[in-house]
């Protein structure tokens, strides 16, 4: 839910321009940005799962371009928490891809989808669509792992390093409860969470 500041320098302002809001404005955007990590994304960037463990590691990202879908500017079900990385996430999606309305029609929304349902890892942390999709559910997770560039090999060794740490743990009787607790600031929630599951 939108900081309340927010809702109402929207309703009294009705700002156009996102640029002046985020100069003018910087406290409410600081609220914006810190609501989305903490209440709505646990800290982890809402593309690619990496721990967020400062906010101004990340920048509010608009999932729907604002040079497209300009009314939805200011709508907080457009707004995602995301790394500031060039490499995989946002910054990619928004300079590598996503420059036509229709592009949205092909990738997967992690405000509205349940994109857990879409993936699994290998272990050595690739992922790639899971297997028993349909064939426009697989394409749309496939376009969504280019996008959003998820199989960088920044990415991928990370997530190798978490599913390493759980298999060597879990092989020493460490119960995965524990595990879990362990590595619960660490990102990568879907990662552990299939790993536990295969595992146990």
């Amino acid at each position: 839910m939108a900081p309340q500041r927010f809702s109402d320098m929207c309703l009294k302002n009705k700002p156009a321009n996102w640029d002046e809001f985020h100069r003018n404005h910087q406290e409410i955007y600081n609220d914006c940005r810190e609501t989305l990590l903490i209440n709505e994304q646990d800290c982890l960037c809402g593309y690619t799962e990496l721990p967020i463990k400062n906010s101004t590691d990340t920048h509010i990202d608009h999932y729907r371009k604002k040079s497209l879908f300009p009314e939805l500017c200011f709508e907080w079900n457009n707004f995602i928490a995301s790394t500031n990385s060039d490499d995989f996430g946002a910054r990619y999606k928004d300079n590598k891809y996503c420059s036509l309305k229709s592009d949205y029609q092909t990738i997967l929304n992690p405000i509205t989808d349940d994109c857990v349902t879409y993936f699994e890892y290998n272990s050595f942390g690739y992922i790639k669509p899971q297997n028993g999709l349909n064939e426009t559910d697989k394409e749309k997770a496939e376009k969504t792992i280019e996008v959003f560039n998820l199989n960088h090999n920044s990415l991928k060794s990370r997530r190798q390093v978490v599913i390493q740490f759980i298999k060597s743990h879990l092989s020493g009787d460490l119960p995965a409860v524990e595990i879990e607790k362990a590595l619960s600031s660490g990102g990568f929630k879907s990662v552990v969470e299939q790993e536990l599951i295969i595992e146990s």
